[in-house]
Parts: C-alpha cells; structure tokens; sequence
C-alpha cells in the first residue's frame, strides 16, 4: 500500500469488479505492479469459483480484513476523505441492499460470507445451498494425513431463506435434510426467525443431537460470524 495517496490514482480505494473492466477507468501509466492474490492460504480451490461475483466477493473481504488487522487501518468514508482510512465499493452493507438482490445471488452471497463454497446448481439442491468445509478438513491437509479424498464427506449444510422471517416449516425441512446427510451441524440464513423456528432448533438439538445455527442477515453485515465451525 502506499504510504501517501496518489496524485494519479486514489490508491485507499478497494475497486470491485472485473479487472479489464476496472482498468479501463484508469489512467494510462499509472499502475507500477498488479499482483494477484486470492486467498490460497485457505486450502480451498477457488478456482471453481473463478470470474463469478461469489468468489470476488469472497476475496474483497479478506482484503478489507487484511487492511484492518495488518495495516490497521478503518474502514470510514470521513477517514477515507482525509487519507486517513479506505473503502470498500459495490458491496452489500445494508439489509436493504441485500433484500433487493436476485434470490440466488443473495443465496451465494450469504453461503461465501459464512465462509462456504454455495451450490452451482439451484435446482436440485434437495434443501442445500451451500456447504461448509471446516479448516481440519481442507484437501490439502487431510490429504497429506491420509493420504485419501475422504475430506469431502467432512462438511455442514447451509440453507438460505431471503425473507422477513424464517418459519418453523423452514426449519423443519432443513431439519429432515441434516438427518438425510448425517450431518451434526448446520446453518440457516435469514433476515429474522420466528419464535416456533428458534424454539424448534432448540427442541431438535435437544432430542436428535444435531445443531442448526440460526444466522440473521444482520449478524453476517456486522461480521459476528466467528463462532465454533469445529
């Protein structure tokens, strides 16, 4: 980063979208070095992802993450303005924003902000939108364990619902789908819950064993998602 602004270009400006698109907007000369870096230190295989808004979206917030943690700097248009900060443009930062998006790029953007790959297909997804892959069984590191693919079977179900509040018919088809898929764990995206789906979820942990963690769209925008993926 540098370490004053531009007098070219503004150099506190995160730029999303396509790279050929992007560069068309800047000046002639002004870019000295253009490093790619998707975040490979995950151990996931971005490429499936490759030239889609999921994966940019994904890549943007690990940048703005990196930008806070490593250069500590704040994310504020004030800040921003004085040279003091930067900014992120064309991502969703309101609940409003994200109730107007098309059903399935809302879906894939609340699979990638939990830190999972969403389906390809939305049809046929028999009640999964997305999986997620805990850190211990990423392909390169299970593999270097055993020596197998048996990584993939190694992952939580993640449904997601663009509506006001998810219903206990929601979570009660989720529920069959985690006994379906054996799984232990499961997420569920929504704006909200109704009292019967949270009472629910409850009463299905208590007597199957299986959890489903309920997470509100406005809970994702504020980054309250490091919770246990273990």
């Amino acid at each position: 980063m540098a370490t004053k602004p531009s007098a070219i270009i503004d150099t506190r400006v995160i730029y999303c979208g396509d790279n050929l698109d992007q560069l068309r907007k800047f000046p002639a000369a002004c870019v000295d070095l253009i490093y790619i870096d998707p975040p490979f230190n995950s151990n996931r295989n971005y490429e499936v992802f490759w030239g889609e808004t999921k994966e940019k979206r994904s890549f943007e917030r690990v940048m703005a993450k990196r930008l806070k943690k490593d250069c500590e700097l704040k994310e504020d248009e004030k800040l921003w303005a004085i040279g003091r900060g930067f900014i992120v443009r064309d991502l969703p930062k309101t609940e409003e924003e994200l109730r107007k998006y098309p059903p399935f790029e809302f879906e894939n953007w609340a699979v990638v902000a939990l830190g999972g790959i969403p389906n390809k297909a939305h049809v046929g997804d028999f009640g999964i939108d997305g999986r997620i892959y805990p850190v211990g069984a990423m392909p390169a590191q299970r593999a270097r364990e055993t020596g197998e693919m048996e990584f993939m079977d190694v992952w939580y179900p993640v449904q997601v619902k663009q509506r006001d509040k998810v219903g206990r018919p929601d979570i009660d088809a989720f529920e069959a789908v985690m006994m379906r898929e054996d799984r232990k764990l499961g997420y569920f995206v929504g704006f909200d819950f109704s009292g019967d789906a949270l009472f629910e979820i409850d009463r299905f942990r208590r007597k199957q064993g299986r959890e489903i963690k309920a997470m509100t769209v406005r809970e994702i925008l504020s980054e309250e998602i490091e919770r246990g993926r273990s």
